[in-house]
């Protein structure tokens, strides 16, 4: 229950900060060092106390209003997302309409635990389910 709570916070304060920031008009472009997490989806990262990552999400319109979602890491004591990283960019229009989600973690303790993409395609009811473990030394 209360790991639920806690990612239900962590998702609710990734939207308003994504919200606030709103559409960023440039792609994201990550700091000299940093992994691309999406590549170690279902694998082991090992990553450095200090080092940072991101993961990127992305969707067309129509995924996007079918896609229920959240992201988080099991102990933010070993990785934590750095919400004022966040990025959000809208390309396209229409049904070309194409949106990249990018949410920055940084290596903040030694250890390991697990960033969990969990979602639910809310037409079909099929779940999706992404899983990196991270071994932070």
């Amino acid at each position: 229950m209360k790991q639920i709570f806690l990612t239900t916070l962590l998702l609710l304060g990734f939207l308003f900060i994504a919200k606030a920031q709103g559409p960023q008009p440039d792609p994201f472009k990550p700091e000299k060092g940093m992994v691309l997490l999406n590549d170690y989806v279902d694998k082991t990262i090992e990553l450095t106390v200090g080092q940072k990552a991101y993961f990127q999400v992305v969707q067309t319109k129509e995924e996007l209003d079918a896609t229920g979602a959240v992201l988080y890491a099991d102990d933010p004591a070993i990785i934590s997302m750095l919400h004022d990283k966040a990025h959000w960019q809208i390309q396209g229009k229409g049904d070309k309409e194409k949106h990249t989600k990018t949410t920055v973690f940084e290596a903040v303790g030694k250890g390991t635990t697990k960033i969990m993409y969990e979602g639910e395609d809310i037409k079909s009811g099929q779940d999706i389910v992404k899983t990196i473990t991270v071994v932070v030394k």
